[in-house]
Order: C-alpha cells, then structure tokens, then sequence
C-alpha cells in the first residue's frame, strides 16, 4: 500500500489512491476487495482449490478434471500439481481401475430422453435403480425400497419422468422379472413408452448402463468412506450421481453440459457458460 499510494477510508470503506476510489466491503470485523469479472478470471487455482475441486468432483482422473476445467475458461491449471494430489490421494489409489484401451462408437443423432437404459445395480447390500440416457449419458439412481415392479414404477418416475422431460419414447432393459411384469409395461403403455426388453445374455446387451455401474460405484465407495454416518445413504448416492455428472466424458463433453447447456458451477470459482 505505502508503493502505490493507497490508503484505506475506514470510514467510507473505501480504498483511495490519488482521485480513484474503490469500493471494499467489511465483514466479521475484515475489509474485503473484491476482484472485477476479467481479473478474477485471471487468478490462479491455489492447491487447496485444486484439492477440493478434486474432492468435490468424486475423485476424477486428472485428464477429465483438467479438460472440464479448461473448458469452464481455466487456462492455469496445473497439471503436475493434479497429478500430484491423484498420486497422494488414498482413495485414488484403492479405487483406481486398470488402464483401458481406446475405443470408440458413432452415436445415432437422438435427443435427450429419447430413450433411456435401465438397470439395478448393489451399493451397500442395497439395490439402486440406475438409470442412463441414450443420447448424452445422463446418469442417475435411487435405492429400490424392493425389487418389486411397482417400487421399480414409483423409483423410476420419482428419478427420471416427473423429474426432467417427461416420459421417455422408449425404456430399454433386461430381462428381471420387476422390468419385464405386466404390472410395469402397463403403467409404462398409460404413459406412451415403449419397453424395449433385450435378451438374457445377448451381446448387444444394454452395455453402457452397466459400463456406468463401475464409475458409480468408485464415487459412491469412496464419499461413503470420506462422509461421517450422519449423511445418508441416499445423500451420498445423489452425490455420487452429479460428481459423474459432472465428469464422465469426453474432452469435457460431459452430460450435465449437453443436458443442461452449462458446466457446473460452484461458489468458491469463478466459471463461463458455454458460448
């Protein structure tokens, strides 16, 4: 302050240099300046908000992290310093999967919610309804209080119908007794979807919502063991669900941008929306 001539008007709150002023906000007994838009975006990511961001985010692997955050406008991002908190990180190490080869497919020209896949996946001994969408791999879940097909009906308009579009034109799934009863292709056929059932063991089985179970299941196991017992089960799961959300795609492409229009967003950074 004594380099550049600038003193601080505590009775104004302001900061003063020569005829400029600059308005400062005092709060729990501090004075606080707050950067304009354009500074703000050039500031760099310190390593703690680099650790949370890797927390928060469900654990990613550094590539999808450092893509999602250059997308969102963040050119500073360090690489090394991410790769570092992976490397130190217990619960990467515990629940990093093998390495993968590359591989690829060419996706029909569909919208979201045209069709959805559906499963029933284990977490905690307990079984969740996940559910993904065709198009843009929009995941989500809910703990079944059964597997019956009217818990079934109740979880998956509860997660997904009532929640976003609406019902979907067609619901793929395999063969369990709770997907393929009379009970729940009647109450589907009430609201104009068309059940797609594949057969046991085919190839074209409905691979990609079981490809999501993995990822889901890293986040879930690893927020459990980070969370206290007073969050709940379901809390947790819904957690899990936006942190792969949030992060499962490629090149940054991922679903909550193609769904919603723009990267999450969290208060502690600043970010763009999508141009």
């Amino acid at each position: 302050m004594d380099r550049l001539h600038v003193y601080f008007n505590n009775t104004t709150d302001q900061l003063v240099q020569g005829k400029a002023t600059f308005p400062v906000i005092r709060k729990w007994g501090h004075p606080w300046f707050h950067l304009s838009k354009a500074e703000r975006a050039r500031v760099f990511l310190t390593e703690t908000e680099l650790r949370r961001l890797h927390r928060r985010f469900g654990h990613p692997a550094v590539e999808r992290l450092i893509r999602l955050l250059k997308r969102a406008g963040h050119e500073d991002v360090d690489e090394r310093l991410l790769r570092e908190i992976q490397t130190f990180c217990h619960h990467c190490q515990a629940h990093d999967p093998a390495p993968r080869r590359f591989k690829f497919r060419l996706k029909d020209d569909r919208e979201f919610n045209f069709e959805i896949l559906v499963d029933v996946m284990y977490l905690s001994g307990k079984p969740v309804l996940h559910v993904i969408d065709s198009a843009t791999t929009f995941n989500g879940a809910r703990f079944l209080p059964s597997m019956s097909a009217k818990d079934t009906w109740e979880a998956l308009r509860l997660l997904w119908i009532d929640t976003y579009q609406g019902p979907p034109d067609i619901v793929t799934h395999d063969a369990g007794t709770n997907f393929a009863s009379v009970e729940f292709r009647s109450e589907a056929k009430i609201m104009g979807i068309t059940c797609k059932q594949v057969p046991t063991e085919a190839h074209w089985s409905i691979g990609k919502v079981e490809r999501y179970h993995a990822p889901l299941r890293r986040v879930y196991e690893i927020l459990r063991t980070e969370l206290d017992t007073g969050t709940s089960d379901a809390a947790v799961l819904q957690m899990a669900v936006k942190a792969v959300n949030d992060t499962a795609g490629p090149d940054g492409l991922v679903p909550t941008l193609l769904v919603f229009g723009a990267y999450p967003g969290y208060p502690w950074i600043h970010h763009h929306l999508p141009r």
